[in-house]
């Protein structure tokens, strides 16, 4: 189900950007579309924060309060600590007024958890401890796949891609939450990292 839901929200996302000028990636058209996230006041830009984890650039993206717009928060956290990248992650959830926090969790095509999936839980535990709330880890297979994608159909390549990859991906992650939870309102989601005592 959750593959699909992921197909749905690939092709939304392209959908959004057809209207945009070829000049314009697709970072700057979520922005002018929907609004400048460096001026929008914090208490309209709530709900879910996602985070697309790596070792060395950490992607942020936000949500609405209605939860239908998705954008990618620029620029990345490019920091090696895992325990600056929770920092950071906190800081920018706090200043937004977020109330919930979705990590990518880099399961194997097969469904089975390498290094990159054992770390990131290894972050979301520290970032729920840190930020004082459950972090939701959410499958994130394809993610990056797809947002490479949605770049590309927008020319956005070389150092440019590098910069909003993990931003965009991040934003890919909280739309397939998101469309998950709108079919399942009364359910806890299947994966959720609780603060230790």
């Amino acid at each position: 189900e959750q593959s699909k839901i992921e197909e749905e929200v690939r092709a939304e996302l392209r959908h959004e950007v057809e209207g945009a000028d070829k000049e314009m990636d697709v970072l700057e058209y979520h922005m002018r579309k929907y609004c400048d996230t460096d001026d929008i006041e914090a208490t309209e830009f709530r709900k879910e924060n996602a985070v697309d984890y790596g070792d060395s650039r950490t992607g942020l993206a936000g949500c609405d309060a209605g939860e239908t717009i998705t954008s990618p928060i620029t620029p990345q956290i490019e920091e090696k600590s895992m325990n600056k990248v929770a920092a950071a992650v906190t800081e920018v959830f706090a200043a937004r007024g977020a109330e919930g926090l979705v990590c990518g969790l880099p399961k194997n095509m097969d469904g089975t958890e390498g290094s990159r999936a054992n770390k990131s839980r290894r972050f979301a535990q520290r970032l729920a401890n840190t930020a004082g709330v459950p972090v939701v880890l959410w499958d994130e297979r394809r993610t990056t796949v797809s947002a490479a994608a949605i770049l590309a159909d927008n020319d956005t390549f070389g150092a440019k891609r590098k910069e909003r990859l993990d931003s965009v991906s991040a934003a890919v992650i909280l739309e397939s939450f998101l469309n998950w939870r709108a079919h399942h309102p009364d359910e806890e989601p299947p994966e959720l990292v609780r603060p230790e005592a």
